[in-house]
C-alpha cells in the first residue's frame, strides 16, 4: 500500500474562508503501482479557493465538509465529508468513474451509497426515454428517484446532517433539470437562452452552498445573469452584482462575461466594465482585454492574420516557409479549466 501526496494551488484565500472544514480520516489505497503515480485530489474542480494536500491533513489541516469531488484521471465523481469520517478510498488502473469503492469505517457505506447514486443519475440522463420526455414528465420521474435513494438512505443509518444534506443536493438537481430542460436536449442552446419566469421561487445567493452544490451554482449563475442582463444600463448593473454576497456566484459571473466577450456579444462593453470593475486578479483577464480591445479589427470573413510566433528558445519562425503545408492550430479559452493538462 502507498499513498500519493494530494497536490493543490492556493488561489483565492477569500472565496474559501468562509467555508466550514471538518476533522476527516482518509486514506487512499493503490491496487497497482502504475496508480500511485496518478494526479488525485479531493475538492471543488473550477473554483478559486485554497486547497489542502494529504500531508497538510497529516500534519493538522482539516478540508472542507459537506459535498467534495474526488478528481482522478479524467473523473469527477462527488463524495460527502462529515466530522470524524474515517476510511479508504480504493483506486486501480482498473477501475472506472463507476467501479472505484471506499471500505472502513466511518464514511465508506455513506460515500458507497453517493457512488451508487451517481451511477443511476448518469444512466438515468442517458436514457432514451428520459431524453424525449417532456419537462413535467422529467421532473416527476426524478421525484421517484429521489424517493427510492432516499428510501435507501435512511435504511443505511446514515447522520442526520448527511440526510439533511442530501435532501438538499435532490432539490437543486431536480430545479436544475426543470430549468436547463430544453437547454440539456438541444446542442444549439445555452444557459443564456433561458427564462427567468422557469426559475422557482429561492434564494440564489448562497455562498455556502455555492461551493457545495454545482447544480445550484450553475441555477444561480444562470439566474443572476439573465436578471443582470434585463436591467437597461451600466450602472444598474454594477449595483446588482455588488448586492451579491456570495464571492463564488462573482467568480462564475466574471468568467461567463469573459466568455461572452469572446463570443463578442452585444453587451461586450458592459461586460468588460464589468469584469474590470469586479475582478480581484485583473492580469488573470489580460487575454479577455486583448481580443475585447481588438474586437473591431476583423471581421468574419476576413484573411486570417499570421500571427508573431516563436520557438521554445524565442526565436522568430517564419511562417511563410510553410505555405502549402498542412498546419494544426490547438486554439483554447484562456480561462479554460482544462488548459494545463491538455497542454502537458
Amino acid at each position: 500500500m502507498r499513498y500519493l501526496i494530494l497536490l493543490f494551488t492556493c488561489f483565492c484565500f477569500l472565496i474559501a474562508q468562509s467555508q466550514k472544514k471538518v476533522p476527516v480520516n482518509l486514506t487512499f489505497e493503490y491496487t497497482d503501482t502504475l496508480t500511485v503515480n496518478e494526479f488525485v485530489w479531493v475538492g471543488q474542480p473550477g473554483l478559486d479557493y485554497d486547497g489542502i494536500s494529504l500531508e497538510a491533513m497529516e500534519n493538522g489541516y482539516i478540508p472542507y465538509k459537506s459535498f467534495q469531488y474526488l478528481n482522478w484521471l479524467n473523473h469527477k465523481v462527488q463524495l460527502h465529508l462529515e466530522e470524524e469520517d474515517t476510511f479508504t478510498i480504493v483506486l486501480g488502473q482498473d477501475f472506472d468513474e463507476y467501479s472505484f469503492y471506499y471500505a472502513g469505517e466511518v464514511g465508506a457505506i455513506k460515500n458507497n451509497y453517493i457512488l451508487d447514486r451517481v451511477r443511476l443519475l448518469q444512466e438515468l440522463e442517458t436514457d432514451a426515454s428520459f431524453q424525449k420526455s417532456n419537462r413535467v414528465q422529467a421532473k416527476l420521474l426524478l421525484e421517484q428517484k429521489k424517493d427510492s435513494m432516499l428510501s435507501i438512505a435512511g435504511s443505511l443509518g446514515l447522520t442526520d446532517s448527511f440526510i439533511k444534506d442530501e435532501k438538499k443536493y435532490w432539490k437543486y438537481y431536480i430545479n436544475y433539470h426543470y430549468v436547463f430542460h430544453d437547454v440539456l436536449r438541444n446542442e444549439d442552446l445555452d444557459f443564456t437562452s433561458l427564462d427567468i419566469s422557469d426559475f422557482p421561487e429561492m434564494d440564489y445567493d448562497n455562498q455556502e452552498d455555492h461551493f457545495n452544490y454545482r447544480d445550484y451554482l450553475k441555477l444561480s449563475l444562470a439566474y443572476h445573469y439573465l436578471k443582470i442582463n434585463s436591467l437597461q444600463d451600466y450602472d444598474s448593473m454594477k449595483d446588482a452584482v455588488k448586492d451579491i454576497d456570495s464571492r463564488v456566484l462573482k467568480f462564475s459571473l466574471i468568467s461567463t462575461w469573459a466568455d461572452q466577450i469572446y463570443k463578442r456579444n452585444s453587451l461586450s462593453e458592459d461586460y468588460m466594465r464589468l469584469v474590470n470593475r469586479f475582478s480581484n486578479s485583473p492580469s488573470h483577464y489580460r487575454s479577455v482585454k486583448d481580443i475585447y480591445n481588438k474586437r473591431n479589427r476583423l471581421t468574419l470573413g476576413d484573411p486570417f492574420p499570421f500571427p508573431e510566433t516563436t520557438d521554445f528558445y524565442d526565436k522568430p519562425i517564419e511562417l511563410e516557409k510553410a505555405k502549402g503545408k498542412p498546419a494544426y492550430i490547438l486554439i483554447y479559452a484562456p480561462e479554460d479549466e482544462y488548459i494545463d493538462n491538455n497542454f502537458l
